[in-house]
Protein backbone atom coordinates (compact mmCIF):
# COMPACT_ATOMS: atom_id res chain seq x y z
CA UNK A 1 0.00 0.00 0.00
CA UNK A 2 1.15 3.53 -0.81
CA UNK A 3 -0.42 6.59 0.84
CA UNK A 4 0.33 10.28 0.32
CA UNK A 5 -1.16 13.32 2.03
CA UNK A 6 -0.15 16.35 -0.01
CA UNK A 7 -0.67 20.02 0.80
CA UNK A 8 0.94 23.13 -0.57
CA UNK A 9 3.43 25.04 1.57
CA UNK A 10 5.11 28.39 1.19
CA UNK A 11 3.95 30.60 -1.68
CA UNK A 12 2.13 27.80 -3.53
CA UNK A 13 3.31 29.21 -6.86
CA UNK A 14 1.57 26.46 -8.82
CA UNK A 15 -1.70 26.91 -6.96
CA UNK A 16 -3.46 25.03 -4.23
CA UNK A 17 -2.50 21.39 -3.65
CA UNK A 18 -4.58 19.39 -1.19
CA UNK A 19 -5.37 15.69 -1.56
CA UNK A 20 -4.99 12.23 -0.11
CA UNK A 21 -3.85 9.65 -2.62
CA UNK A 22 -3.42 5.92 -2.13
CA UNK A 23 -2.96 2.70 -4.04
CA UNK A 24 -3.16 -0.94 -3.04
CA UNK A 25 -2.34 -4.11 -4.93
CA UNK A 26 -2.65 -7.84 -4.58
CA UNK A 27 -0.43 -10.35 -6.42
CA UNK A 28 -0.66 -14.09 -6.96
CA UNK A 29 2.45 -16.00 -8.03
CA UNK A 30 2.50 -19.52 -9.45
CA UNK A 31 5.80 -20.80 -10.74
CA UNK A 32 7.05 -18.38 -13.38
CA UNK A 33 3.69 -16.58 -13.67
CA UNK A 34 2.29 -13.70 -11.63
CA UNK A 35 -0.97 -11.76 -11.78
CA UNK A 36 -1.46 -8.42 -10.03
CA UNK A 37 -4.63 -6.42 -9.44
CA UNK A 38 -4.35 -2.82 -8.20
CA UNK A 39 -6.68 0.00 -7.18
CA UNK A 40 -5.71 3.66 -6.88
CA UNK A 41 -7.60 6.74 -5.68
CA UNK A 42 -6.93 10.48 -5.63
CA UNK A 43 -9.20 12.10 -3.03
CA UNK A 44 -9.19 15.83 -3.68
CA UNK A 45 -9.96 18.48 -6.27
CA UNK A 46 -6.30 18.90 -7.22
CA UNK A 47 -4.08 16.32 -8.93
CA UNK A 48 -1.53 14.22 -7.09
CA UNK A 49 1.54 16.22 -8.07
CA UNK A 50 5.20 15.31 -8.31
CA UNK A 51 7.56 16.31 -5.53
CA UNK A 52 10.06 19.05 -6.42
CA UNK A 53 9.65 18.62 -10.19
CA UNK A 54 10.47 14.92 -9.91
CA UNK A 55 9.12 12.39 -12.35
CA UNK A 56 8.63 9.28 -10.29
CA UNK A 57 5.80 8.41 -7.98
CA UNK A 58 5.29 5.25 -6.02
CA UNK A 59 1.72 4.52 -6.97
CA UNK A 60 0.62 1.15 -8.29
CA UNK A 61 -1.08 2.49 -11.40
CA UNK A 62 1.74 4.76 -12.54
CA UNK A 63 2.34 3.53 -16.09
CA UNK A 64 4.47 4.52 -19.07
CA UNK A 65 2.16 7.25 -20.38
CA UNK A 66 -0.22 8.09 -17.53
CA UNK A 67 0.12 8.03 -13.76
CA UNK A 68 -3.68 8.07 -13.31
CA UNK A 69 -3.27 10.97 -10.87
CA UNK A 70 -5.97 13.46 -11.95
CA UNK A 71 -8.21 15.15 -9.37
CA UNK A 72 -10.73 12.71 -7.86
CA UNK A 73 -9.48 9.93 -10.13
CA UNK A 74 -10.22 6.28 -9.42
CA UNK A 75 -8.26 3.69 -11.37
CA UNK A 76 -7.59 -0.01 -11.45
CA UNK A 77 -4.97 -2.17 -13.13
CA UNK A 78 -4.66 -5.83 -14.07
CA UNK A 79 -1.15 -7.08 -14.90
CA UNK A 80 0.32 -10.41 -15.99
CA UNK A 81 4.07 -11.20 -15.79
CA UNK A 82 6.00 -14.19 -17.09
CA UNK A 83 9.62 -15.18 -16.49
CA UNK A 84 10.93 -17.22 -19.43
CA UNK A 85 13.42 -18.98 -17.16
CA UNK A 86 10.55 -21.48 -16.92
CA UNK A 87 11.12 -22.29 -20.60
CA UNK A 88 14.91 -22.37 -20.29
CA UNK A 89 15.58 -18.72 -21.24
CA UNK A 90 16.87 -17.07 -18.06
CA UNK A 91 16.94 -13.28 -18.19
CA UNK A 92 13.92 -12.90 -20.49
CA UNK A 93 10.75 -11.51 -18.88
CA UNK A 94 7.48 -10.06 -20.17
CA UNK A 95 4.71 -8.00 -18.65
CA UNK A 96 1.28 -7.10 -20.02
CA UNK A 97 -1.01 -4.68 -18.18
CA UNK A 98 -4.30 -2.87 -18.65
CA UNK A 99 -5.20 0.19 -16.57
CA UNK A 100 -8.42 2.20 -16.59
CA UNK A 101 -9.18 5.47 -14.83
CA UNK A 102 -12.18 7.71 -14.40
CA UNK A 103 -12.64 11.07 -12.73
CA UNK A 104 -15.18 13.82 -12.21
CA UNK A 105 -13.30 16.81 -13.62
CA UNK A 106 -16.25 19.14 -13.00
CA UNK A 107 -15.10 19.21 -9.36
CA UNK A 108 -11.46 20.05 -10.14
CA UNK A 109 -10.04 23.37 -8.99
CA UNK A 110 -10.71 25.95 -11.71
CA UNK A 111 -7.21 27.48 -11.58
CA UNK A 112 -6.35 27.19 -15.27
CA UNK A 113 -3.08 29.10 -14.95
CA UNK A 114 -1.37 26.12 -13.29
CA UNK A 115 -3.49 22.97 -13.47
CA UNK A 116 -5.84 22.74 -16.39
CA UNK A 117 -8.00 19.82 -15.25
CA UNK A 118 -11.42 21.48 -14.86
CA UNK A 119 -13.85 20.60 -17.67
CA UNK A 120 -17.57 21.23 -17.93
CA UNK A 121 -17.89 18.04 -20.00
CA UNK A 122 -15.67 16.07 -17.58
CA UNK A 123 -18.36 14.56 -15.32
CA UNK A 124 -17.37 11.02 -16.35
CA UNK A 125 -13.91 11.57 -17.83
CA UNK A 126 -12.28 8.23 -18.67
CA UNK A 127 -9.03 6.94 -20.10
CA UNK A 128 -7.19 3.64 -20.37
CA UNK A 129 -3.68 2.38 -21.05
CA UNK A 130 -2.30 -0.94 -22.22
CA UNK A 131 1.41 -1.66 -21.69
CA UNK A 132 3.61 -4.46 -22.99
CA UNK A 133 7.20 -4.90 -21.73
CA UNK A 134 9.79 -7.36 -23.01
CA UNK A 135 13.08 -7.32 -21.12
CA UNK A 136 16.28 -9.30 -21.45
CA UNK A 137 19.16 -9.25 -18.96
CA UNK A 138 22.42 -10.80 -20.18
CA UNK A 139 23.48 -13.56 -17.81
CA UNK A 140 27.20 -13.93 -18.56
CA UNK A 141 30.17 -12.68 -20.57
CA UNK A 142 31.25 -9.10 -21.22
CA UNK A 143 27.63 -7.92 -21.29
CA UNK A 144 26.68 -9.59 -18.00
CA UNK A 145 23.91 -7.60 -16.23
CA UNK A 146 23.27 -5.38 -19.27
CA UNK A 147 19.51 -5.17 -19.79
CA UNK A 148 17.47 -4.17 -22.82
CA UNK A 149 13.82 -3.28 -22.27
CA UNK A 150 11.36 -2.70 -25.11
CA UNK A 151 8.22 -1.02 -23.82
CA UNK A 152 5.08 -0.38 -25.87
CA UNK A 153 2.11 1.62 -24.58
CA UNK A 154 -1.29 2.45 -26.02
CA UNK A 155 -3.28 5.20 -24.28
CA UNK A 156 -6.79 6.36 -25.14
CA UNK A 157 -8.94 9.08 -23.61
CA UNK A 158 -12.67 9.58 -24.01
CA UNK A 159 -15.34 12.06 -23.03
CA UNK A 160 -13.97 14.88 -20.84
CA UNK A 161 -10.52 13.35 -20.47
CA UNK A 162 -9.54 13.81 -24.10
CA UNK A 163 -9.99 17.58 -23.78
CA UNK A 164 -7.35 17.91 -21.01
CA UNK A 165 -4.72 15.94 -22.90
CA UNK A 166 -4.27 16.75 -26.58
CA UNK A 167 -2.22 13.54 -26.90
CA UNK A 168 -4.72 11.32 -25.10
CA UNK A 169 -4.78 8.96 -28.08
CA UNK A 170 -1.16 7.93 -28.04
CA UNK A 171 0.93 4.92 -29.10
CA UNK A 172 4.53 4.94 -27.95
CA UNK A 173 7.54 2.61 -28.08
CA UNK A 174 10.58 3.04 -25.89
CA UNK A 175 13.85 1.11 -25.84
CA UNK A 176 15.74 1.36 -22.56
CA UNK A 177 19.29 0.02 -22.19
CA UNK A 178 20.69 -0.25 -18.68
CA UNK A 179 24.24 -1.24 -17.82
CA UNK A 180 25.20 -1.06 -14.15
CA UNK A 181 28.74 0.16 -13.48
CA UNK A 182 30.44 -0.50 -10.18
CA UNK A 183 32.31 2.78 -9.64
CA UNK A 184 33.40 2.39 -6.03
Amino acid sequence: MHFYHTQDTGQALLGKIDNNTYSVHFSVNAGFHSVTAAYQRVNGNTPFDYINLGDSVYLDNSRMYSDFNAPNERSWKLQYNYDFAGLGVPGLTTSLSYSRGEADLTKAVQDTTHYDYYREDGKNAMHWERDLDVKYVFQEGDLKDLSVLVRYATHRGSQGYASIDSNSDNDEVRVIVDYPLNVF
